[in-house]
Protein backbone atom coordinates (compact mmCIF):
# COMPACT_ATOMS: atom_id res chain seq x y z
CA UNK A 1 0.00 0.00 0.00
CA UNK A 2 1.33 3.67 -1.12
CA UNK A 3 2.31 5.81 2.15
CA UNK A 4 0.00 8.39 1.23
CA UNK A 5 -3.01 5.87 1.16
CA UNK A 6 -4.71 5.03 4.27
CA UNK A 7 -6.66 1.62 5.28
CA UNK A 8 -9.91 2.66 4.21
CA UNK A 9 -8.56 3.02 0.26
CA UNK A 10 -8.47 6.36 -0.18
CA UNK A 11 -5.56 8.41 -0.59
CA UNK A 12 -4.60 10.47 2.46
CA UNK A 13 -5.51 14.72 1.74
CA UNK A 14 -2.35 16.64 3.66
CA UNK A 15 -5.13 18.20 5.58
CA UNK A 16 -6.76 15.16 6.57
CA UNK A 17 -10.19 16.68 4.77
CA UNK A 18 -12.81 13.95 4.57
CA UNK A 19 -16.19 15.45 2.91
CA UNK A 20 -19.28 13.89 5.02
CA UNK A 21 -22.32 13.01 2.88
CA UNK A 22 -25.18 15.58 3.14
CA UNK A 23 -27.79 12.81 4.56
CA UNK A 24 -25.27 12.40 7.13
CA UNK A 25 -25.95 15.83 8.36
CA UNK A 26 -29.96 15.39 7.44
CA UNK A 27 -30.14 12.47 9.63
CA UNK A 28 -28.71 14.09 12.65
CA UNK A 29 -30.80 17.39 12.60
CA UNK A 30 -34.20 15.38 12.32
CA UNK A 31 -32.82 13.96 15.62
CA UNK A 32 -31.39 16.57 17.22
CA UNK A 33 -32.52 19.76 18.58
CA UNK A 34 -30.63 23.03 17.66
CA UNK A 35 -31.43 26.89 17.90
CA UNK A 36 -29.82 30.31 17.52
CA UNK A 37 -26.49 30.75 16.37
CA UNK A 38 -24.55 27.95 14.68
CA UNK A 39 -21.17 26.90 13.45
CA UNK A 40 -19.17 24.59 11.11
CA UNK A 41 -15.26 25.41 11.81
CA UNK A 42 -14.31 23.07 9.72
CA UNK A 43 -16.70 23.64 6.73
CA UNK A 44 -14.65 22.23 3.70
CA UNK A 45 -16.89 23.51 0.85
CA UNK A 46 -19.75 24.11 3.51
CA UNK A 47 -21.91 21.21 3.38
CA UNK A 48 -22.86 20.64 6.89
CA UNK A 49 -23.50 24.46 6.60
CA UNK A 50 -25.96 24.15 3.69
CA UNK A 51 -27.71 21.56 5.41
CA UNK A 52 -28.79 23.70 8.84
CA UNK A 53 -29.38 26.23 6.41
CA UNK A 54 -31.92 24.39 4.63
CA UNK A 55 -33.37 23.05 8.01
CA UNK A 56 -34.07 26.95 8.83
CA UNK A 57 -30.73 27.24 11.02
CA UNK A 58 -28.91 29.95 11.61
CA UNK A 59 -25.28 28.26 10.39
CA UNK A 60 -22.05 30.01 9.33
CA UNK A 61 -18.40 28.29 8.61
CA UNK A 62 -14.87 28.95 7.98
CA UNK A 63 -11.71 26.66 7.55
CA UNK A 64 -8.19 27.03 7.48
CA UNK A 65 -8.91 27.93 3.72
CA UNK A 66 -11.69 28.70 1.89
CA UNK A 67 -12.19 24.84 -0.18
CA UNK A 68 -15.31 25.45 -2.63
CA UNK A 69 -15.06 25.44 -6.27
CA UNK A 70 -16.35 29.04 -6.73
CA UNK A 71 -13.55 31.67 -6.42
CA UNK A 72 -15.24 34.36 -3.79
CA UNK A 73 -16.71 32.36 -0.98
CA UNK A 74 -20.60 32.54 -0.08
CA UNK A 75 -21.80 35.07 2.35
CA UNK A 76 -22.35 32.37 5.22
CA UNK A 77 -18.29 32.07 5.15
CA UNK A 78 -17.10 34.28 7.90
CA UNK A 79 -13.18 33.66 7.49
CA UNK A 80 -10.23 32.02 6.72
CA UNK A 81 -8.46 31.08 10.22
CA UNK A 82 -6.87 28.55 12.19
CA UNK A 83 -9.59 27.31 14.50
CA UNK A 84 -6.89 25.45 17.08
CA UNK A 85 -4.74 28.72 16.43
CA UNK A 86 -3.70 30.70 19.76
CA UNK A 87 -3.97 34.50 20.77
CA UNK A 88 -6.50 36.23 19.23
CA UNK A 89 -8.43 34.44 16.78
CA UNK A 90 -11.44 37.23 15.98
CA UNK A 91 -13.82 34.39 17.06
CA UNK A 92 -17.12 34.97 19.22
CA UNK A 93 -19.31 32.61 20.80
CA UNK A 94 -22.20 30.56 19.03
CA UNK A 95 -25.20 28.81 20.67
CA UNK A 96 -23.86 25.34 19.05
CA UNK A 97 -20.99 24.42 16.64
CA UNK A 98 -21.56 20.87 14.58
CA UNK A 99 -18.85 19.86 12.75
CA UNK A 100 -16.64 17.49 10.29
CA UNK A 101 -13.35 18.10 12.38
CA UNK A 102 -9.55 16.81 10.92
CA UNK A 103 -9.51 12.78 12.32
CA UNK A 104 -6.18 13.53 13.86
CA UNK A 105 -7.26 16.84 15.63
CA UNK A 106 -10.64 15.55 17.01
CA UNK A 107 -9.57 15.99 20.81
CA UNK A 108 -8.19 19.76 20.26
CA UNK A 109 -10.95 20.59 18.21
CA UNK A 110 -13.57 19.25 21.15
CA UNK A 111 -11.87 20.83 23.66
CA UNK A 112 -11.93 23.96 21.51
CA UNK A 113 -15.71 23.93 20.31
CA UNK A 114 -17.14 23.57 23.92
CA UNK A 115 -15.06 26.06 25.05
CA UNK A 116 -16.70 28.74 22.30
CA UNK A 117 -20.30 26.77 22.40
CA UNK A 118 -22.77 28.13 24.25
CA UNK A 119 -25.13 24.87 24.32
CA UNK A 120 -23.82 21.92 21.99
CA UNK A 121 -21.52 20.32 20.27
CA UNK A 122 -22.04 17.88 17.60
CA UNK A 123 -18.65 16.20 16.19
CA UNK A 124 -18.69 13.66 12.87
CA UNK A 125 -16.33 10.75 13.47
CA UNK A 126 -15.27 7.48 12.72
CA UNK A 127 -16.76 5.47 15.23
CA UNK A 128 -13.44 3.72 16.38
CA UNK A 129 -13.03 7.18 17.81
CA UNK A 130 -14.98 6.06 21.03
CA UNK A 131 -11.71 3.88 21.72
CA UNK A 132 -8.46 4.83 23.57
CA UNK A 133 -7.44 5.22 26.87
CA UNK A 134 -5.82 8.12 26.08
CA UNK A 135 -9.18 9.59 24.77
CA UNK A 136 -11.32 8.20 27.36
CA UNK A 137 -9.23 9.96 30.34
CA UNK A 138 -8.81 13.62 28.69
CA UNK A 139 -12.04 13.83 26.68
CA UNK A 140 -14.98 11.38 27.65
CA UNK A 141 -14.29 11.13 31.25
CA UNK A 142 -13.60 14.93 31.51
CA UNK A 143 -16.66 16.39 28.48
CA UNK A 144 -20.99 16.68 28.60
CA UNK A 145 -20.59 13.79 26.16
CA UNK A 146 -24.43 13.19 25.80
CA UNK A 147 -25.40 11.19 23.17
CA UNK A 148 -23.91 8.71 20.42
CA UNK A 149 -25.60 8.54 17.19
CA UNK A 150 -24.27 5.69 15.29
CA UNK A 151 -24.97 5.16 11.54
CA UNK A 152 -26.82 1.90 11.53
CA UNK A 153 -25.20 2.15 7.43
CA UNK A 154 -21.74 2.88 6.87
CA UNK A 155 -20.68 5.98 5.19
CA UNK A 156 -18.49 6.97 2.51
CA UNK A 157 -16.58 9.85 2.96
CA UNK A 158 -14.01 10.14 0.23
CA UNK A 159 -11.10 13.45 0.20
CA UNK A 160 -11.85 16.64 -0.72
CA UNK A 161 -10.42 18.48 -3.68
CA UNK A 162 -9.79 18.08 -6.95
CA UNK A 163 -8.13 14.84 -8.44
CA UNK A 164 -7.90 12.44 -5.39
CA UNK A 165 -9.49 8.93 -5.65
CA UNK A 166 -12.69 8.53 -4.87
CA UNK A 167 -13.10 4.33 -4.40
CA UNK A 168 -16.37 4.37 -2.43
CA UNK A 169 -15.55 3.12 0.75
CA UNK A 170 -17.47 2.96 3.44
CA UNK A 171 -17.03 3.06 6.87
CA UNK A 172 -18.81 3.30 10.41
CA UNK A 173 -19.09 6.61 11.68
CA UNK A 174 -21.05 8.44 14.46
CA UNK A 175 -22.12 11.59 15.64
CA UNK A 176 -20.98 12.24 18.97
CA UNK A 177 -23.13 15.09 20.90
CA UNK A 178 -21.71 17.37 24.07
CA UNK A 179 -24.01 19.40 25.42
CA UNK A 180 -23.21 21.83 28.41
CA UNK A 181 -24.82 20.77 31.44
CA UNK A 182 -25.54 17.34 30.77
CA UNK A 183 -24.67 14.57 33.47
CA UNK A 184 -24.31 10.79 34.06
CA UNK A 185 -23.00 8.65 30.91
CA UNK A 186 -24.27 9.41 27.25
CA UNK A 187 -26.88 7.61 25.97
CA UNK A 188 -26.73 5.56 22.22
CA UNK A 189 -28.81 6.14 19.17
CA UNK A 190 -28.87 5.04 16.06
CA UNK A 191 -29.47 6.58 12.65
CA UNK A 192 -30.47 5.12 9.22
CA UNK A 193 -29.93 7.35 6.04
CA UNK A 194 -31.39 4.99 3.99
CA UNK A 195 -34.75 6.20 5.56
CA UNK A 196 -34.39 9.55 5.30
CA UNK A 197 -37.00 9.44 2.03
CA UNK A 198 -39.52 7.14 3.28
Amino acid sequence: MPASTTLSGYERHADDWYVEPREATQALLLNEWFYGTMLDPACGEGRIVEECQRAGLSCSGMDIKWRGEIDKPPTWYLRSSDFLGGGETGYFSFDSIITNPPFKLLTPFIERALEMARWKVAIFCKLQSLEGITRLNKVYRKYPLARVHVFADRQSCPPGGEGIKNTGTKLAYCWQVYEHGHKGPPTLHWLNTKELGE
